[in-house]
């Protein structure tokens, strides 16, 4: 690959691991956020869920198991007009919602940011799903 871009993203990683306080804020924002999602989708009884790997999540549009990226796209493709209106809506709110799916936060990500993000996926859920 790029050399730059290795040795970019190999000092970023070396920074990272050597303030892990940061990495551990980042996982447990990320937490939060998986979390109250999750109570609320249980709470409303829709049919997603919220999933989380360390400090990445991704929204997978179907409660039931999936067990790999074939399973879940195909469940996903049913509703395929309706992610992309939630989409459409986020970035309504200033919240770019990736074609990929995958969510992450920046370590500089607040509490409060995060919180307004929840509030309007929330919202967006209600309308959409």
């Amino acid at each position: 690959g790029n050399s730059l871009s290795t040795f970019i993203g190999n000092e970023t990683l070396k920074y990272i691991m050597r303030k892990k306080k940061l990495l551990i804020d980042l996982n447990n924002k990320s937490k939060y956020f998986e979390n109250v999602l999750n109570k609320f989708i249980d709470k409303n009884n829709l049919d997603l869920k919220i999933y989380r790997y360390a400090s990445i999540i991704r929204i997978v549009y179907t409660k039931n198991q999936v067990i790999n990226r074939i399973q879940r796209d195909f469940f996903e493709s049913k509703i395929s007009s309706k992610i992309k209106s939630f989409r459409k809506y986020l970035f309504t709110k200033n919240i770019y919602y990736p074609t990929s799916g995958i969510i992450f936060f920046s370590f500089s990500s607040s509490y409060s940011n995060i919180d307004y993000v929840i509030k309007c996926i929330k919202t967006g859920f209600k309308k959409f799903f």
